[in-house]
């Protein structure tokens, strides 16, 4: 585009009118002034020409609005500067890795960044849980007894799928415990008020419907259906192989004692033997017939006591 264009040759660079009555003489127009003016009028014509054919519109004498038209129409497609709204496949440039700025994120800088956690925060002794720990994981250490309470999902208004991961390094067991009116709930579906978390096991805390911090980790294990035991001198141990572990007393009567198993097994059992204990030692134990909820017991000591284990899935 040409450069402004130079005024008017008068001392001033204004124009005048003359004044026949006393002689003034008005302002000389030069063909060189003209022809300035002339140049520079056609540059800002070819100038908004090559703006309207870039915008996609065609000249038309009969209107006067086409770039008005045409470059709102533009910026209508374009992002605002405050709140912006991107539409398509916007694309910019990617941030280096670990980079911690306020610049946006493509997905190749999310691929390079891996998985990080928000924090990692320790624990020994007793440590109230906030929203700086959303994200991240809190572990216990130390000989100490250890325990934490996850963050209060109403005052943190932390949303639904937020996640904590503890940790317990420590060589107690640590306890964890809810805030305000947030629940614990297990994978057995009850919602106790406190949690105890053994050495070396690990959870993860997730916030569901309900305030309800949902935990998963090798600290629930204990919890789960698939390692349900009952302890007691009758009791049984679960495997999540679908093994089962029966064991209890038995004291013979003549003709032989039934003996249920604390519960059935779902398929079948595999051995169900009987031990010797005290006076019983010396007389041998007979176990028919076996079947998936119980057995017949025998000895030649009608009030003889023994142990059994019964093992099966």
């Amino acid at each position: 585009m040409q450069d402004l264009m130079p005024p008017i040759g008068t001392q001033d660079g204004l124009f005048h009118d003359g004044n026949p009555a006393t002689g003034e003489i008005g302002t000389l127009v030069t063909a060189l002034w003209l022809n300035a003016v002339q140049s520079a009028a056609r540059n800002v014509q070819a100038e908004l020409k090559n703006l309207l054919e870039e915008l996609g519109g065609e000249l038309d004498p009969g209107k006067d609005d086409q770039l008005k038209t045409l470059l709102k129409d533009a910026l209508a497609d374009k992002a605002p500067v405050d709140s912006p709204d991107f539409t398509g496949a916007a694309t910019g440039t990617t941030p280096s890795q670990f980079d911690k700025s306020k610049r946006l994120p493509t997905t190749e800088f999310v691929r390079t960044f891996g998985k990080q956690l928000s924090g990692v925060t320790p624990v020994q002794g007793a440590l109230v849980g906030t929203v700086a720990h959303v994200g991240g994981k809190v572990y216990g250490y130390g000989a100490t007894l250890n325990s934490y309470s996850v963050p209060n999902s109403t005052a943190g208004q932390i949303p639904t799928g937020a996640t904590v991961t503890i940790a317990n390094f420590g060589s107690s067991a640590m306890t964890i415990v809810p805030q305000g009116t947030d629940k614990l709930g297990l994978p057995t579906g009850s919602t106790p008020t406190s949690f105890v978390m053994p050495s070396g096991t690990s959870a993860e805390f997730t916030l569901g419907n309900g305030g309800i911090w949902f935990i998963t980790g090798t600290a629930v294990l204990a919890s789960s259906a698939q390692f349900g035991v009952a302890l007691g001198q009758s009791g049984y141990q679960k495997l999540p192989s679908g093994l089962l572990i029966q064991w209890g007393q038995v004291t013979a009567t003549a003709g032989g004692v039934l003996v249920l198993y604390p519960v059935a097994f779902p398929n079948n059992v595999f051995t169900a033997t009987i031990g010797s204990n005290g006076a019983a030692a010396s007389y041998v134990w007979t176990t028919w017939p076996i079947t998936t909820s119980g057995f017949y017991a025998y000895t030649a000591a009608p009030s003889a006591a023994s142990t059994w284990i019964a093992i099966g899935y």
